[in-house]
């Protein structure tokens, strides 16, 4: 049967082969087997599950199964491979009969009532953003348009005077928004986080404060420098595209820069550190220290298309990032699995259940709902 799982690994296994393969791995010792053999010699990397009948004729045409899993990549002796569903599908036990039968540890994951984004305005009263708001008006004057259809904010830049008004905008989790400042910088906001910002930038500097994550898309102005600050950074650019994450679970604050050059130092140091296209930024909170190093852009913006990638994050940075996600409560049992390090990749309609369904069987983490908290144990 060693053959088989081989063939089937290397995509060279045909149809027949496939039935005896799959017919075999229905019994219990077998399946674990199999398991067993795939985590000793392989490891899974990237876990997607959308839609993808039209990549499933194959194994629909012999052992009728209607969904699976499109695309999963896999390395072997650090040598990327890339399979096509027909020849991952029982890595991930990723089949729809297989998740009918066997997705049973766990009952329905319920996300906590959604909260809405609030604006708190500079007199200290805080208001709801609802959907069905066309602007943001305040005594009586517009100061922002909504656009449901794309859920952004626009801030109109109209308010010119001689004291700088501040607006805070908050992203509950389960969310994301989309903001447009008065200089026309577009600030992508991702679950949980806030942004401190004026309603027209009337000094010479354009300064905003972030807490959490967010994307920023700077529009150009030479006379005056866009700047970020966070609790324990500061970042400073002319105009660029960079991504910006900081939260008060991590000791390290992250700047990745995909278009432009930005100046980023921790508040209250001297040191600096100018990075370029490509580069990440990283401020170590306890140790004062900051690092710039080359990585791909796309592990840390995905989230702005919905995607999650992990690239050997702990197991409670992965869970902070679902929270956020999802709007749910983690509780964790298990503190040695808190440190474990793990690979995945999901694509955005990828649910919770299916997520940690996956962790399940392929690193036999479980877990269990009990009022509406989800226990890993």
């Amino acid at each position: 049967m060693e053959d088989l799982i081989i063939k089937y690994l290397t995509n060279s296994i045909n149809d027949k082969e496939l039935r005896i393969l799959y017919n075999w791995i229905q019994e219990d010792n077998n399946k674990q087997l199999f398991k067993s053999y795939v985590k000793s010699n392989y490891q899974i990397d990237l876990l997607h599950l959308p839609d993808a009948e039209f990549t499933y004729n194959k194994i629909d045409r012999t052992i009728n199964s209607p969904k699976a899993s499109k695309v999963i990549n896999i390395y072997r002796k650090n040598k990327w491979l890339t399979y096509s569903v027909a020849s991952i599908l029982i890595i991930v036990l990723a089949t729809t009969l297989f998740f009918q039968t066997e997705n049973n540890s766990a009952a329905t994951i319920i996300p906590a009532e959604q909260a809405p984004i609030t604006i708190q305005l500079n007199n200290g009263e805080e208001i709801k953003i609802s959907e069905n708001d066309n602007s943001i008006n305040v005594g009586g004057k517009k100061i922002a348009n909504q656009n449901s259809s794309n859920n952004s904010l626009s801030y109109l830049g109209n308010e010119q005077g001689t004291e700088t008004e501040y607006n805070t905008i908050k992203i509950p989790y389960g969310k994301k928004y989309q903001l447009v400042l008065a200089d026309s910088t577009i600030v992508h906001l991702n679950s949980g986080a806030s942004l401190k910002f004026p309603v027209a930038f009337n000094g010479n500097t354009r300064k905003v404060v972030l807490t959490g994550e967010a994307f920023f898309e700077v529009s150009k102005n030479k006379s005056k420098p866009f700047i970020v600050e966070s609790n324990k950074i500061a970042v400073e650019v002319l105009g660029t595209k960079f991504n910006m994450s900081e939260y008060s679970s991590r000791n390290t604050s992250e700047v990745v820069l995909v278009e432009g050059a930005v100046n980023m130092k921790g508040k209250g140091e001297s040191q600096n550190q100018l990075l370029s296209p490509g580069e990440m930024g990283t401020f170590n909170q306890n140790s004062k220290t900051l690092k710039k190093e080359k990585v791909d852009t796309e592990l840390y913006t995905s989230w702005l298309y919905g995607k999650l990638i992990f690239r050997n994050k702990s197991f409670d940075e992965i869970l902070n990032s679902l929270e956020r996600k999802f709007n749910v409560e983690f509780e964790v049992e298990n503190e040695k699995l808190e440190k474990s390090e793990f690979n995945a990749t999901f694509d955005k309609d990828v649910s919770l259940d299916k997520m940690l369904f996956y962790f399940e069987q392929a690193y036999d983490i479980k877990y269990t709902v009990k009022n509406n908290k989800i226990i890993i144990k």
